[in-house]
């Protein structure tokens, strides 16, 4: 599931094999993140950027880039068939 609001960039952990990313962090200032949230895999709310998926046949990969090109985050997500 993907979203777009947050004014951040999170990844939360799988719950039932769905994975859920937020890519907001390309507009008008930042919110924090709740750093105790335990879903969270990857958190950033200081960085401009973007997510960048790359989608194969049963897998995507997700990578979080800052404006200026930096990898902040990477990992795959295997899809059901």
């Amino acid at each position: 599931m993907l979203n777009g609001h947050d004014h951040d960039l999170q990844r939360l952990r799988p719950i039932d094999g769905l994975v859920e990313l937020v890519a907001g962090a390309g507009g008008h200032g930042h919110y924090g993140v709740d750093e105790g949230d335990r879903r969270l895999a990857f958190a950033d709310d200081d960085a401009y950027g973007a997510v960048r998926l790359d989608l194969r046949p049963g897998r995507a990969t997700v990578r979080f880039i800052t404006a200026d090109g930096t990898t902040l985050d990477t990992s795959t997500v295997t899809c059901r068939r």
